[in-house]
């Protein structure tokens, strides 16, 4: 313990130790390391490599949606500029309020390997370099009578959620190839400084023993 405390400089760096694993040097994991762990590590690479293409699509649709949504709100800006403006309003006058349209993008509802697809044409190449979306591809009909009502929310959550589920399942795999790399090292480490150890110990008695003879 008092090591410990002379080695640190500060009651915080104290309290970090052993928040992070330690070292293995490269040349001692190869030492321990088994066919079956490099199965398994392999196996775990090809998941992961699986979960970041999954990743990345869903971070296409994140943007996707944000241009989305930019989208609708300048039609409906724009459907708002045209309407007369009113310098009056009587009783028998009505004030003229323009209908917001829906602005749902078809492109939202391709699947996974549409979405990727389309990515890589000009057009979605295009927009996503420009970060703006042209074209008149939106939904047309009335915001409140459309059956894509409440698109933006739903959509954003279903990404967050997916977004979310992906990243614990990459923390989950990083977790397992760790204690696949270096449990097994570590705890083969301590066997072999144990069996040191005693042999060390050994070795002792039996030189105390000759030496009081």
């Amino acid at each position: 313990m008092k090591s410990l405390i002379v080695a640190v400089d500060s009651v915080d760096v104290f309290k970090a130790l052993g928040d992070e694993e330690p070292l293995v040097p490269e040349e001692v994991l190869l030492r321990y390391k088994t066919a079956e762990d490099d199965s398994r590590l392999s196996d775990l690479r090809l998941e992961k490599e699986k979960l970041l293409r999954k990743l990345e699509i869903v971070r296409l649709r994140q943007t996707f949606l944000h241009l989305a949504v930019e989208k609708a709100k300048q039609l409906n800006l724009d459907l708002k500029n045209l309407v007369p403006q009113q310098l009056t309003v009587g009783k028998n006058k009505p004030k003229i309020k323009a209908k917001e349209i829906c602005g749902f993008n078809e492109i939202l509802s391709l699947d996974d390997a549409a979405l990727l697809d389309w990515s890589t044409t000009e057009a979605g190449k295009r927009i996503f370099a420009e970060k703006k979306i042209e074209g008149d591809h939106e939904c047309g009909v009335e915001k409140r009578k459309c059956r894509h009502v409440g698109w933006q929310g739903l959509r954003g959550e279903d990404i967050l959620m997916e977004e979310s589920l992906l990243n614990s399942q990459l923390e989950g795999i990083s977790r397992q190839e760790n204690v696949i790399k270096y449990v097994p090292t570590m705890m083969k480490l301590m066997m072999f400084l144990e069996s040191g150890r005693k042999y060390v110990l050994g070795v002792g008695i039996q030189v105390m023993g000759v030496s009081f003879r």
